[in-house]
């Protein structure tokens, strides 16, 4: 098992932690945002630590709260319609982290986003030979360039307009027209939409607009510096038009004004279903839905996404606000959020998890129901269920025992897909003492199981109260968890529950657990499964296949490279293929392949000389060592047939010698590191 991390840092939201799907874990830390990479490479080189023993993590902190005018201008004291003391005046400490699908960063990673306090949203990648993190592109200006054409005239609500309040990733979007009869035998190699789909962005600005946000990695460098485009495509107002606030006389002035000032504070973006588009049965469009909290309130909104002519594709927002629950009033419930949605493709439902007070809230949506079929919402579960430590399973009670009901509200909820062929699994946490684990298939249900993180938590609980001499009386709060390959991660912090405490910055810490789930962890027999043997052997035969795959349809007769002429990208990667095998890789198959790949790339590309390459593509070649293959001259480069599919450098512009998978040097000594290569 992963053993604990203690970092020096206080939490500075909830759900502060984010795991992303290249297994990298950002945690949010006021004007910080640390990552911690897996550090597959110091294994394999032999690096270690004062006590011989290699840290399992790559530690790296990047401050989010510096900007320059262009990106967050000057904003002077607003009017008391539009003043808001947390973006004029904050320092920009971390609001909320996500990390986006896989393929839309470079190398087809996950880019971060970061909304920091002063309603500004960020997303960051590493950039450069040292793989540095820094902010790539900022989406608020995004929503100023889309609502500058809408002639608002009140300079005020301009900058409501663009200022961020929750944002959500949707699941990326496959187009239905490039997918549909499209596949491996068709091309070598695959477009970026039909590998990766599409990347739509769900945000909510401070006047209450929903708006969805396309984000794209530009092909070639940009006069404006972003690698990115971000595009708004649509959008609606999400502004109660009723009103509805039971607890407040209706009409009264305060409930006119409680009205202005509800704002959208969580949303989640469920799965797209493919279906008929707009009533047109020859057409197809994907749908989902957008679970979002305005105020106390539970909102879904349809979202209908269709491509049309050229690269551009269409979404078309609607509210549901007729929406209704047989036998249930959703209007008399409190919703706090956070919202969770849990989806299995073998089943014909799909689940809402919402926060609520001193609870939470179950609702099922039958497929006809999620996707608009059924108006009449006749197939709709809804559960809720209110936080007390009788469990009702002989568990014993956590360390608030005289607190029949927990008052913080849900910090982090998050679904685990374990890879083992056991049930997915629903976990939360609340700030303070509960945590609960609930199989996906049994939720409406109830039934409650243990989370072997929370037990690690209380361990910890216990031995920073018995250090100080607390009496019982110490307090864990959890900040946030991630889940990544069936394992989940909780970050929490300790503090006395009988005093006021004060600490400096010094002091400040927090702690990271990682457990496996399993459906009940406390029944299970035999010792928890171990972390994957993440090692450089486990790595090098996953790259192995990864340029089989590529090598076999470069090479293949039927498939070729008939269009790699006009296909840069297609060629370069076929190259970096091969070079790769030779450099590294003493498989006789993999070797012929890449002869092949490279005879039909010479040909393909205006007889372009690869005669050292093909020459080094055998088992012979590995003499001593491996082989490696020569920079190419500027003038090749520039001048010769197919100069462009030879690696170059970025600085400098000379050639690149091939020694190495994760390392390379040009000839002007410029040296890249792609560390991560390792884990990739």
């Amino acid at each position: 098992m992963a053993e604990p991390v203690e970092l020096q840092l206080f939490p500075s939201c909830y759900s502060c932690l984010a795991w992303s799907a290249d297994g990298e874990l950002a945690v949010a830390a006021g004007e910080n945002v640390h990552f911690l990479t897996p550090n597959i490479t110091s294994r394999s080189a032999g690096t270690a630590q004062s006590t011989g023993k290699p840290s399992p993590w790559l530690f790296t902190r990047v401050r989010v709260n510096m900007f320059t005018n262009k990106e967050w201008e000057m904003t002077w004291p607003q009017t008391r319609d539009h003043f808001s003391v947390g973006a004029e005046q904050s320092i920009s400490t971390v609001a909320a982290l996500s990390w986006s699908p896989p393929g839309l960063a470079k190398h087809r990673r996950c880019l971060l986003g970061v909304l920091t306090s002063n309603l500004v949203l960020s997303f960051y990648e590493p950039v450069g030979p040292q793989g540095k993190w820094t902010r790539v592109a900022i989406a608020s200006n995004a929503l100023a360039q889309y609502f500058s054409s809408q002639s608002i005239a009140d300079p005020g609500l301009k900058l409501r307009k663009k200022r961020i309040r929750s944002f959500a990733w949707c699941p990326p979007l496959k187009d239905p027209a490039l997918t549909e009869g499209a596949g491996a035998s068709d091309d070598a190699i695959l477009s970026l939409e039909q590998r990766w789909g599409r990347y739509l962005l769900a945000v909510t600005n401070d006047d209450n607009d929903f708006i969805i946000l396309e984000i794209k990695r530009r092909q070639g460098k940009s006069a404006s510096g972003s690698p990115y485009t971000i595009e708004a495509l649509s959008h609606i107002s999400i502004h109660d038009p009723v009103g509805k606030f039971p607890m407040i006389a209706g009409g009264s002035l305060f409930a006119k004004e409680m009205k202005s000032r509800a704002r959208v504070c969580h949303i989640s973006c469920g799965p797209w279903i493919r279906q008929s588009s707009y009533g047109d049965k020859d057409a197809l469009s994907s749908r989902a839905i957008v679970g979002a909290i305005y105020g106390s309130k539970l909102k879904l909104i349809d979202l209908d996404a269709r491509s049309v002519s050229g690269d551009r594709v269409e979404v078309r927002i609607a509210d549901r606000a007729e929406f209704s629950v047989p036998g249930c009033k959703l209007e008399d419930v409190n919703f706090t959020g956070p919202l969770q949605w849990v989806f299995d493709e073998q089943s014909s439902s799909i689940v809402l998890a919402a926060g609520i007070f001193v609870g939470r809230a179950i609702l099922t949506l039958s497929e006809e129901v999620y996707t608009g079929k059924d108006t009449q919402n006749k197939g709709v579960a809804f559960s809720q269920r209110l936080f007390s430590d009788d469990r009702g399973d002989g568990a014993d009670s956590v360390s608030q025992k005289d607190h029949s009901r927990y008052w913080e509200p849900i910090s982090s909820i998050t679904v685990v897909n374990d890879k083992n062929g056991k049930p997915d699994t629903l976990h939360l946490s609340t700030v303070g003492a509960w945590a609960e684990a609930s199989p996906c298939s049994t939720l409406q249900e109830g039934q409650i199981l243990h989370p072997e993180w929370k037990k690690q938590v209380e361990d910890f609980r216990e031995r920073f109260d018995i250090d100080r001499d607390l009496g019982g009386l110490a307090v864990a709060r959890t900040w946030g968890l991630a889940t990544y390959r069936g394992w989940i991660v909780a970050a929490f912090t300790m503090h006395p529950g009988d005093m006021v405490e004060y600490t400096t910055a010094a002091e400040e810490r927090t702690t990271l657990v990682f457990s496996a789930a399993a459906p009940d962890i406390s029944a299970t027999d035999g010792p928890l499964p171990e972390m994957p043997n993440l090692t450089e052997e486990h790595f090098r035969k996953q790259r192995e296949g990864i340029l089989r795959f590529i090598l076999s349809h470069a090479a293949s007769e039927e498939k070729g490279l008939r269009n790699i002429s006009i296909d840069l990208r297609s060629a370069k990667l076929v190259y970096a293929a091969a070079a790769c095998s030779i450099v590294e890789h003493r498989n006789e198959e993999l070797l012929s392949l890449a002869r092949q790949a490279l005879e039909r790339l010479s040909t393909s590309c205006g007889g372009t000389d690869l005669s050292d390459e093909i020459s080094k593509c055998s088992p012979t070649a590995f003499v001593d060592s491996a082989p490696t293959i020569a920079s190419k001259s500027a003038d090749v480069l520039l001048n010769g047939p197919g100069g462009r599919i030879f690696e170059k450098c970025e600085i400098c512009g000379s050639g690149i010698e091939w020694y190495s998978v994760p390392e390379a040097q040009c000839t002007a000594g410029h040296l890249f590191v792609f560390a991560w290569l390792e884990g990739s």
